[in-house]
């Protein structure tokens, strides 16, 4: 662990829990097939709090990153705590910020050495 990541994270963890709004993480897990041959898909919600804010007009290269994409910060301590160590965010989830899906299109992890503090999310509707 480097010096400076139980700072980074801390801050993370108290900056996003201060100012961050509640949202729903959707992982979707390997589906489980039953007897008759049904596929089900496997989704597990996890409640956790990220800030949200508007992409850089500068940042938007209209392949990656979309005009009306959103950018939410999800703090990487709550998020390892709900998701387990080493989990990191995927494009195959997606995010519900009140009654809205997002569906994740990016996911740019921050460091501050050898430990993620938190995890920049690029959603798009």
């Amino acid at each position: 662990m480097s010096i400076a990541d139980l700072p980074a994270r801390i801050g993370a963890n108290i900056a996003i829990g201060l100012t961050g709004k509640a949202i729903t993480y959707v992982k979707t897990g390997d589906p489980t097939i039953s007897t008759d041959g049904r596929a089900t898909q496997n989704v597990t919600n996890y409640t956790m709090k990220a800030f949200e804010t508007r992409i850089k007009q500068w940042m938007i290269d209209g392949t990656k990153i979309q005009m009306g994409d959103r950018l939410l910060l999800v703090d990487a301590v709550l998020f390892e705590s709900k998701l387990g160590s080493g989990v990191l965010p995927s494009t195959d989830d997606r995010i519900i910020v009140g009654s809205r899906d997002w569906a994740i299109v990016l996911v740019d992890p921050v460091s501050s050495g050898e430990q993620n503090a938190l995890h920049k999310i690029y959603v798009r509707r």
